[in-house]
């Protein structure tokens, strides 16, 4: 899946971050959470 920071700007617009800062920002995020949904389907349980 691709990002695209202009679904969430809403989400971020209150801090008062530059565009390019809510841009960063959301892209962490993103790729935070990318991260854990990939590890929790490739760990092993058993």
């Amino acid at each position: 899946m691709q990002c695209n920071p202009d679904e969430f700007r809403h989400l971020v617009e209150q801090l008062g971050l530059s565009p390019v800062e809510q841009d960063e920002l959301i892209r962490t995020v993103w790729h935070v959470m990318e991260n854990a949904v990939d590890r929790a389907w490739t760990v092993d349980f058993h």
